[in-house]
C-alpha cells in the first residue's frame, strides 16, 4: 500500500514539477502533495466564484414574464367504478386483430450519470473545525452531512431580482462544494435516480432553513441542483419562489412553462405535495454553466434504502391459494412522493430485491409443472380475484398509477395497476414478451406466446401476435377483450425485459 502511495506521489510531483525528480523523503512527498492539493482547491474556488458572480449578475437583469400552463390532464378518461365481469350467457364472438394506432418503445438503459462533472479532478476538502455535522432522515436512512458552521445565517429580505442574486452569492460565499460532493456521494450510495436527487436537496434544505424560509429553501435547492449539473431554474410569482425542472418525460397535473424555444419546465413548490396552478411567473431563459442534465424520472435501479420490511398475505379467492409478498416501506414512501408520469416509467421501473425474491419464489411454486398457457391463466385469475378494485379518484382523490410494490401496500388497485403488475409477473416468471394495451379509458395487456398458437383477440406488432389478457375483466380468459374495445384502435406500450 505504501509503495502505491509513493508511486502516486512521485507521479503527481513529476507532473507538477515538469518531470524533474528531486530526492525527497516521504514527508517531503506528502508535504508537496498537500501543497498541490491546496493549490488545486484554491484555483477551483476562484474558478467557481467567477462562474457564480457572472450568473448572479445575470440574475439581476435578465428576468422575463412567462405564461404558466395548467398541468396536462392524465391520459385516462373516467374509469368504471365497478370492474366489468364476463357474462357467460353472451355468445363468444370471433377473435379479432385489434388495430394499433401508436407504439411506445421500451425504455433504453442509459449510462450512469455522475451529478458532479466539474469536480472529478478536485481533491475532497478535509473536515475542519469550521464545519459541523447535520443529521437528516431521508426515507429511513440516517445521513450525516458536514456543512459550514457559520453558513446560512441570513435571510432573503424580499422577492426581487437583486435580492435573489445577492442571496445566490451568499450561498457561493459559504463554500458549499464539500456539501455538494457529499450529496453526489449519497446519490451513488443509495442508488438514487434523478427524482431521488431532487428530493435529497429538498430534505437538506428543510434542515438548513426553518419552516418560514420557503423562498430561501427554494434558491438553495436550485443552487445545489445547478452545481450537480441539473437544468433547474428559480421562478417567482406573488412573492413566492418556485423551482423549475426540465424533465425528460411528460408529467401530469403539474403546471409548466415554456422558456423561449426550449422544452417545458415543470413548476414545483418544494414544500407542497400536490402542485397547484398559478398565475404567470418571472424567470430567466439563460442557463447556469454546465447545468444541462434533464431530470430523468426512470428508475433504472431500485433505491438502496435502509430495510423496513413489511409482509402482505394475498389470497386468490377463486383458487383458494395464497402468497406472501415482502416490500420495503421506505421505498413505498419514496413512490408516494412521485408525480404522475408516463406509463412506461412504471412498467420499466426496477423493483427492490426483497420484493422480487419473495414474489418470484411464491409464484414459481404455484406455477410448477404448468404449461405456458396454464401459467398465464393462473396469473390472470390471480389478478381478477386477489385484489379489491377502486379507482384512483375513490382511493386517493387524484390519479395515481401504482408501481408494482405499491399494489401490496394499498388496499385497492385499478386497471392500469393490475396491468402493470401482471406484465411484470409474465415477463419475470415466464419470460414471455408482454405489452400494455392503452385504451382511452382502460389499460389491459397482451402476451406473445412465441411459437405456440393461442386463439383470441390480439394485436400484431412487428409481425408478432400478442394475445389480449385483461387483468381487470373479471372472469375473462386468455384472448377475451371487453366487447366495447374489440375493434377500437389502441396505443401499445412495450416494456423492456427487466430483472431485479
Amino acid at each position: 500500500m505504501m509503495k502505491r502511495i509513493g508511486y502516486i506521489l512521485i507521479t503527481t510531483i513529476l507532473w507538477v514539477t515538469g518531470g524533474t525528480l528531486v530526492a525527497q523523503t516521504e514527508d517531503d512527498f506528502l508535504n508537496t502533495f498537500n501543497d498541490f492539493k491546496r493549490q488545486s482547491e484554491k484555483e477551483f474556488a476562484v474558478f467557481n466564484d467567477s462562474i457564480n458572480k457572472q450568473f448572479a449578475e445575470n440574475l439581476k437583469k435578465q428576468w422575463e414574464e412567462f405564461s404558466v400552463f395548467s398541468g396536462v390532464t392524465p391520459p385516462l378518461k373516467p374509469k368504471p367504478i365497478v370492474p366489468p365481469k364476463v357474462n357467460p350467457d353472451l355468445p363468444v364472438k370471433t377473435p379479432d386483430t385489434i388495430p394499433v394506432k401508436e407504439i411506445t418503445p421500451p425504455v433504453s438503459p442509459v449510462p450512469a450519470f455522475d451529478p458532479e462533472p466539474r469536480f472529478d479532478s478536485i481533491p475532497d476538502p478535509q473536515l475542519t473545525p469550521r464545519q459541523k455535522t447535520m443529521e437528516i432522515n431521508f426515507y429511513g436512512n440516517s445521513l450525516k452531512l458536514q456543512i459550514p458552521s457559520n453558513a446560512f445565517n441570513y435571510r432573503l429580505p424580499e422577492v426581487s431580482d437583486t435580492a435573489i442574486a445577492d442571496f445566490w452569492m451568499k450561498l457561493n460565499d459559504d463554500n458549499l462544494q464539500f456539501l455538494i460532493k457529499q450529496c453526489a456521494s449519497v446519490k451513488r450510495t443509495l442508488q438514487l435516480n434523478d427524482w431521488g436527487v431532487y428530493n435529497l436537496t429538498k430534505c437538506v434544505a428543510k434542515h438548513v432553513f426553518s419552516d418560514n424560509q420557503h423562498n430561501e429553501r427554494t434558491v438553495f435547492v436550485v443552487f445545489l441542483l445547478n452545481s450537480m449539473g441539473y437544468d433547474s431554474k428559480i421562478a417567482y410569482g406573488n412573492d413566492t419562489l418556485y423551482c423549475l425542472l426540465n424533465v425528460e418525460q411528460q408529467l401530469y397535473a403539474v403546471p409548466f412553462s415554456r422558456l423561449s424555444d426550449k422544452s417545458s419546465y415543470f413548476i414545483f413548490d418544494i414544500d407542497t405535495r400536490h402542485q397547484k396552478n398559478i398565475g404567470n411567473i418571472y424567470t430567466y431563459s439563460f442557463d447556469y454553466p454546465n447545468s444541462t442534465r434533464n431530470m430523468d424520472m426512470n428508475i433504472y435501479t431500485s433505491p438502496d434504502f435502509s430495510k423496513s420490511i413489511r409482509s402482505k398475505l394475498v389470497e386468490d379467492k377463486a383458487l383458494n391459494t395464497s402468497i406472501t409478498v415482502q416490500y420495503n416501506s421506505n421505498i413505498i414512501d419514496f413512490y408516494n412522493d412521485y408525480p404522475q408520469v408516463e406509463y412506461n416509467v412504471y412498467a420499466d421501473a426496477k423493483v427492490s430485491p426483497e420484493f422480487y425474491t419473495s414474489i418470484i419464489r411464491a409464484f414459481k411454486i404455484l406455477l410448477k409443472d404448468k404449461s405456458g398457457t396454464e401459467s398465464v391463466s393462473l396469473l390472470l385469475n390471480f389478478m381478477h380475484y386477489s385484489f379489491d378494485y377502486a379507482t384512483d379518484d375513490v382511493q386517493f382523490g387524484y390519479e395515481k398509477p401504482l408501481f408494482c410494490e405499491e399494489n401490496f401496500y394499498y388496499p385497492q388497485n385499478d386497471c392500469e395497476d393490475r396491468a402493470l403488475l401482471f406484465a411484470f409477473l409474465v415477463r419475470e416468471i415466464l419470460g414471455l414478451e408482454v405489452v400494455l394495451i392503452n385504451y382511452p379509458d382502460h389499460v389491459a395487456t397482451a402476451v406473445n406466446f412465441g411459437n405456440l398458437e393461442v386463439a383470441g383477440d390480439n394485436v400484431l406488432i412487428n409481425n408478432k401476435k400478442y394475445v389480449i389478457c385483461d387483468p381487470t375483466y373479471i372472469g375473462a380468459s386468455i384472448g377475451m377483450s371487453m366487447p366495447q374495445y374489440k375493434n377500437q384502435a389502441v396505443e401499445v406500450i412495450m416494456p423492456g425485459i427487466r430483472s431485479k
